[in-house]
């Protein structure tokens, strides 16, 4: 993997994603921004997050997180993933609840002549 994304300007170990970077974690405080029923975390941050995945590197789709806050939102979009991609898998019976004529009318393969 290069480390270049797609709608990404730059990959994450150039130069200008690291002062990118920088800029975010300063705006931020370097406190994480992650929302709670209290208002904004407030822990220490030292991530850098893209609030919409496919936004891009605008600096308003960005914001610092800290490393719990950033595992638990990097997780849930990867099993969001997975979810989306198994929804389209096509289902297919089990083999030990097919009938004696087998899949599409041929003899199943286990039924004696």
């Amino acid at each position: 993997m290069s480390g270049q994304w797609e709608g990404r300007a730059s990959g994450r170990n150039s130069a200008a994603w690291k002062r990118l970077r920088r800029f975010i974690l300063d705006r931020d405080s370097h406190r994480c921004t992650w929302p709670t029923d209290h208002g904004p975390c407030g822990a220490p941050a030292d991530q850098v997050d893209h609030i919409d995945r496919h936004g891009g590197d605008d600096p308003n789709n960005l914001r610092a997180l800290c490393r719990p806050h950033h595992a638990i939102k990097t997780s849930a979009e990867g099993n969001a993933e997975r979810w989306r991609h198994r929804e389209r898998r096509p289902t297919r019976p089990h083999p030990g609840f097919l009938d004696q004529q087998g899949v599409g009318g041929a003899p199943h393969p286990a039924t004696p002549p």
